[in-house]
């Protein structure tokens, strides 16, 4: 082999090789770093929005009910008992950390929302009724803020 078809010879050698394997895999494993964290994201997102769905609807309903409320108990704690236009309501944290509202005597019920740690109904004495719920679910292990409302009661006699 002469100097000149040396030359000309054209490739890669052993050590150029290895140099781009390896920034390929540092490429490659930076990706997918990314790529869990953006999934992490997603799954944390999407279970806060359910919980916070939850919650939501859970305060409409109360939050209806307790607007028609003409006869309220003016006691607090997890068990609210008042009558509005279709009787006598109870709602209710039951053992199972579901909040139910049912009817008084039993015949009817709806659960509201599960997987509650706390729910308290507090009677304020401006006649109000400040309605609170702590979730027992923590998207990506974080504590989800308390759902809080105030109702005033159009016809509240407590």
């Amino acid at each position: 082999m002469t100097d000149k078809q040396h030359l000309t010879e054209h490739g890669f050698t052993l050590i150029e090789m290895i140099v781009v394997m390896v920034l390929v895999g540092i490429l490659a494993a930076g990706a997918g770093l990314g790529i869990v964290t953006m999934a992490q994201g997603y799954i944390f997102s999407k279970d806060n929005a359910e919980v916070s769905e939850k919650a939501q609807l859970a305060m409409a309903r109360i939050s209806r009910e307790l607007l028609e409320c003409y006869d309220c108990n003016a006691t607090s704690g997890n068990v609210g008992t008042f009558n509005n236009t279709i009787g006598a309501r109870v709602i209710v944290k039951d053992g199972s950390n579901n909040i139910v509202i049912q009817s008084a005597d039993g015949s009817s019920s709806d659960i509201l929302m599960d997987n509650v740690s706390t729910f308290t109904m507090a009677y304020n004495s401006d006649k109000s009724i400040t309605v609170t719920i702590r979730s027992l679910k923590q998207p990506g292990g974080i504590q989800v803020p308390d759902f809080v409302t105030t109702v005033y009661p159009r016809n509240s006699t407590f």
